[in-house]
């Protein structure tokens, strides 16, 4: 359970960063225009680190291939790929250092690959179900942006960039 917490301790680190860096990066960007207000991302950002917390506390409450087993997998999964796309991705394409691709490398990805492989080795979760509940967690973290984003800007009232 300790790669658990270290693997979702890294989301945090690394969501932080993105919050701290984020803005200005996506306003120097020549081709991004900045759509969301700095106050409203970073509540969104610091609500989907307390749903990884959550699953953390669920996958250690819960112990093997208990939802909560799957969730984290699935989410360490997503975070692998995050470290790819679009952070090493944007990084290359924008020719700059792109906010959140030092903890998504030196963090999110080594901790994601460790915990699925601990996972799948000890049994926490079973291959024949992660091979779907994986990617389906995969794709329901990046659903669930969207709608934090939203409530977000309900929450602080802040909708774009330009109403600082």
């Amino acid at each position: 359970m300790l790669l658990v917490w270290l693997f979702t301790a890294g989301v945090c680190l690394h969501n932080a960063e993105e919050g701290y860096f984020a803005v200005a990066f996506s306003e120097r960007a020549s081709r991004l225009h900045w759509r969301i207000h700095p106050t409203a991302f970073r509540v969104a950002l610091a609500a989907l680190s307390g749903v990884f917390v959550c699953v953390a506390v669920a996958a250690t409450i819960g112990g093997p291939r208990s939802i909560g087993a799957y969730l984290i997998a699935g989410v360490a999964l997503a975070m692998v790929v995050n470290a790819f796309a679009p952070h090493l991705t944007a990084t290359i394409a924008s020719r700059r250092y792109a906010p959140g691709t030092a903890t998504a490398i030196a963090l999110n990805l080594p901790l994601g690959v460790m915990l699925i492989c601990s996972s799948l080795k000890y049994g926490d979760v079973d291959p024949a179900v992660f091979v779907y509940a994986g990617p389906i967690t995969a794709i329901g973290v990046l659903a669930l942006v969207p709608p934090f984003v939203l409530l977000a800007r309900k929450v602080t009232g802040r909708w774009n960039g330009r109403d600082r």
